[in-house]
């Protein structure tokens, strides 16, 4: 078989839905790490890989595959064993409608908490000139607004309420389609499983899993314990994450729940989620 060579970040969110859907394919590939933190995305050998600087990349063989939503779809029909889409046109079309409300909503408000909540420390950790050039290398003036705001605000800033408000939005939507079946598009594990998952289990590894309970959410819980006992889960997510994060027990961040919390009393209205959506759908951070 032609080789798949994947360049990818172990945190990253879309990195994670890939490796999801490479392993419940049972796909063998080889593995190049880009890490996103220190910036590698932004080099002129990434660029020359992926001129958009977005993680993951796929090769199969000569062909370069990015935007992972197509890069998904293209494997269902490469190697059409274990298939992940739906047999039916009106399954589909629901799971290609989670598929595109992740990308373009779920995705940035996820990339904000993550930012704002775990890779801040590291980020702050440089020098003013070295994280200057790291933010003003992002090429989506909306990335790259809200990656600053990140790193200087963290959770003090508005747009951290509003990333809050999109994830209670994205688990009230996945409680009622899930009340009458066991997954989002059907009632077998489609390509719109694994691209919620990685920002689902996201809330529990930044110390937010509360947030799933708090709005009393049975079925949603049930949906989650069914995909993190699926093979994939280990080789895609469990297998990638630091060792700082546990992922069997992990631990509350109790200043940042507090103040999620806070917010989803609030309710307040958001600031991006009707934006134009970045052109590319990737990560350029954690």
């Amino acid at each position: 078989m032609t080789a798949l060579i994947l360049y990818h970040y172990q945190m990253s969110g879309s990195s994670q839905k890939l490796r999801l859907v490479l392993a419940e394919k049972k796909l063998a590939w080889e593995s190049r790490i880009v890490d996103l933190l220190a910036g590698e995305q932004h080099t002129s050998h990434y660029r020359q890989i992926n001129p958009a600087g977005f993680v993951p990349t796929l090769f199969h063989g000569d062909v370069r595959l990015t935007e992972v939503a197509a890069i998904v779809e293209y494997l269902d029909d490469v190697f059409p064993d274990f298939a992940l889409r739906p047999a039916t046109p009106v399954g589909r079309h629901e799971m290609r409608c989670w598929i595109k409300f992740v990308d373009e909503t779920v995705h940035p408000a996820n990339g904000f908490l993550s930012y704002a909540i775990a890779g801040r420390t590291r980020l702050l950790n440089q020098s003013a000139e070295k994280l200057s050039a790291y933010l003003a290398a992002i090429p989506n003036l909306r990335d790259r607004r809200l990656r600053r705001l990140a790193v200087e605000r963290g959770i003090d800033a508005e747009e951290f309420g509003d990333a809050i408000l999109i994830h209670d939005r994205l688990l009230n939507r996945m409680e009622l389609s899930l009340l009458d079946r066991e997954f989002l598009a059907g009632h077998a594990a489609s390509l719109a499983d694994f691209a919620v998952l990685p920002y689902v289990r996201r809330l529990a590894h930044l110390g937010l899993g509360k947030l799933i309970d708090a709005g009393n959410r049975p079925a949603v819980k049930q949906w989650l314990l069914r995909m993190m006992t699926r093979p994939s889960y280990k080789e895609a997510i469990m297998d990638f994450l630091p060792s700082g994060i546990r992922d069997d027990d992990p631990t509350d961040n109790v200043v940042a729940l507090a103040a999620a919390i806070s917010c989803l009393s609030s309710r307040d209205t958001d600031r991006w989620v009707d934006s134009k959506p970045a052109e590319n759908h990737g990560d350029h951070y954690a």
